[in-house]
């Protein structure tokens, strides 16, 4: 399967071999989630949703932990994750969406954040976080539709897709083995102090790792 990852480097091997996680979203299994009383995580329209509005620092959290032990989950390994979703600011954007692959005990880690109305590719490795500006949306409120995707090659490079289309490539402060590296999609929303109605919604998640 690695091999129908158009252009990522692969290396011959039994597919089953790999480590492989594929949801819909469609229960909380292995799923640990996190809110506040102004902010929630549950599902709407066939899309696992995450929401949060009215008060600063107001937050909603989801995370796909598994404790794998052989192959084990390690950034030291090639590896891939795709997901749809959608991004909404009722008013001028405000708050943080995170999107993309963590630890356990750790904050986003490789993926994608939306900041004050620009996407942005993320790399929090050893050294200083990473960030490069893909999109500008505006200062107004939006509602955007995305097909994301990263492709890691340990010690190498993070390639960052946007719809299809490799939006940058980051080498820098790249996770390494000794990070951890057992959270398979990580969901982040945090709300800033304009207090907008942000809401992030996701149906389709697929994460790839060599064996």
């Amino acid at each position: 399967m690695p091999n129908a990852f158009q252009g990522f480097p692969t290396v011959p091997r039994l597919p089953w071999d790999d480590l492989y996680l594929i949801t819909t979203f469609e229960s909380f299994d292995s799923m640990l989630t996190a809110s506040n009383p102004a902010g929630h995580v549950t599902f709407s329209n066939g899309s696992l949703q995450l929401q949060t509005h009215h008060a600063p620092a107001d937050y909603a959290k989801a995370r796909l932990y598994k404790a794998y032990t052989a192959p084990a989950p390690n950034f030291g390994k090639k590896r891939l994750f795709r997901c749809n979703c959608e991004l909404f600011a009722s008013t001028k954007p405000d708050g943080k969406f995170e999107i993309g692959l963590s630890g356990y005990s750790l904050g986003l880690v490789l993926g994608f954040r939306q900041l004050n109305g620009k996407l942005l590719a993320v790399c929090a490795g050893p050294g200083p976080e990473v960030t490069v500006e893909l999109e500008d949306w505006g200062a107004a409120g939006f509602d955007k539709y995305k097909l994301l995707e990263c492709r890691f090659q340990p010690g190498a490079f993070a390639q960052y897709y946007v719809d299809g289309i490799l939006a940058t490539t980051i080498t820098t402060s790249l996770p390494t083995a000794a990070t951890e590296a057992d959270v398979f999609a990580f969901l982040n929303l945090v709300q800033g102090a304009l207090g907008p109605n942000n809401i992030l919604y996701t149906s389709y998640w697929m994460f790839w790792q060599e064996a």
